[in-house]
């Protein structure tokens, strides 16, 4: 969060060398890149913040420390402890505290969610379980479910799962962040 509240501060700073709009930025990532996207979208308030995009993002962590992947794939509970800096089972506001879901509200930005239904290693249950706090919220959001698509699938850029993501982002980009 620390990074992304940095990087935005530098871009503003140098926005008129850069040639850059320091009132227009969109904050995009994947897997846990996208969890950072979100979480930075929705806590740290900035109006330059315009829109986020999150492709197969873990958005619920205590959801998904309850029901970890096969370890045959990934042991993601040792990964979540990792990259959390300790246990969920042993400080659950931890997971709170790094759940985008849980910050979502009113004022969060416009929301695209890409994420393949049968991801084993990001639940496609983190993106419903978002979803449906956006729209109780009343948040512009989107959703794409892509029923083939696993974890990664956006990186064969020539790929249908890919191509059919940046139609549905060039479109989102156009409305949510003209």
């Amino acid at each position: 969060m620390e990074d992304v509240s940095d990087a935005l501060a530098y871009l503003k700073a140098r926005a008129e060398d850069l040639g850059i709009d320091p009132e227009r930025f969109v904050l995009l990532g994947r897997s846990a890149g996208g969890q950072i996207a979100l979480q930075a979208a929705y806590t740290l308030k900035d109006p330059a913040i315009r829109a986020v995009v999150a492709y197969y993002a873990p958005a619920d962590m205590a959801f998904g420390y309850s029901l970890p992947g096969n370890p045959l794939i990934l042991d993601s509970r040792k990964v979540m402890d990792r990259y959390l800096g300790g246990s969920c089972n042993d400080d659950p506001e931890r997971c709170r505290a790094a759940s985008p879901l849980e910050f979502a509200d009113a004022q969060s930005p416009p929301t695209l969610l890409l994420h393949g239904e049968p991801d084993v290693l990001v639940s496609f249950k983190h993106t419903v379980h978002l979803e449906e706090k956006l729209a109780a919220r009343g948040v512009p959001h989107f959703s794409v479910k892509l029923p083939w698509a696993t974890h990664g699938y956006d990186y064969m850029f020539s790929g249908p799962g890919s191509q059919i993501s940046l139609y549905f982002l060039e479109r989102f980009l156009a409305r949510a962040a003209p």
